[in-house]
């Protein structure tokens, strides 16, 4: 199979493999897609979208760190095909944590809601770093001790927004390999500028930006229900 001028053999990648095991792991007896929406079988299956009251970017970081862990589990998954879902879902996770902190912090400062549109790591980035500062009156007084990984990501969140920008400014790059190019009117692979990725390192940066982005949302979650407590008396 060819892509943009691109060799790839799924049997040589190791894609052969892993649909094999796939396949062969966890069949059900028919084919039926509407069974999604069944409430048959286990309950712990079952997922309730609107009932859910976690940041959906828990779920994209949770993910990530899935993809990024079978690649330390006898290379079931080949660092090839992982690294699109995996900064994919970092990326992702990263965005929709910034878009849910400043909704958050727009209710702790008493201000009108701002409803973010877009992907622009860098732009979400203006709107909430300056305000990061509010984070230390909602720690305070919380009685628990700050996660070690929160002061290592923290001083270098600027850092990690420029990478994460650098690798897929639009959010748009890790969900395909290859895209028209919108002037040269050729195919382009979409994380070419990445000449190589470090995904071990990748695995390292998602678990403490998980920590991070967990750690903010109790902060402000926690102040929110004190203060609601509060005005309720």
């Amino acid at each position: 199979m060819s892509a943009g001028g691109l060799s790839f053999s799924p049997a040589r990648s190791g894609l052969g493999l892993l649909a094999r095991r796939c396949s062969s792991h966890g069949r059900a007896s028919t084919f039926d897609p509407q069974s999604i929406f069944s409430s048959d079988g286990d309950g712990r299956s079952m997922a309730h979208p609107t009932f859910g009251r976690a940041p959906v970017a828990t779920g994209y970081f949770w993910a990530a760190n899935r993809v990024l862990a079978a690649l330390k589990d006898g290379g079931r998954l080949p660092c090839d095909l992982a690294v699109y879902p995996a900064v994919f879902l970092l990326r992702h996770a990263v965005e929709l944590t910034f878009k849910e902190l400043i909704a958050a912090l727009d209710i702790v400062q008493g201000l009108p809601r701002r409803h973010l549109h877009g992907h622009d790591l860098s732009v979400l980035w203006n709107y909430l770093g300056p305000s990061l500062e509010v984070f230390d009156l909602c720690e305070w007084g919380l009685g628990e001790e700050r996660p070690k990984a929160v002061d290592r990501v923290e001083p270098k969140l600027d850092l990690l927004v420029a990478v994460l920008h650098e690798i897929d400014p639009d959010g748009e790059n890790a969900r395909y390999d290859i895209q028209p190019h919108p002037e040269e009117g050729k195919i382009k692979v979409t994380l070419a500028r990445c000449r190589r990725m470090n995904l071990g390192a990748l695995a390292s940066i998602t678990a403490d930006v998980e920590v991070w982005a967990d750690w903010k949302m109790h902060l402000v979650q926690d102040y929110l229900d004190a203060y609601t407590s509060v005005a309720a008396t």
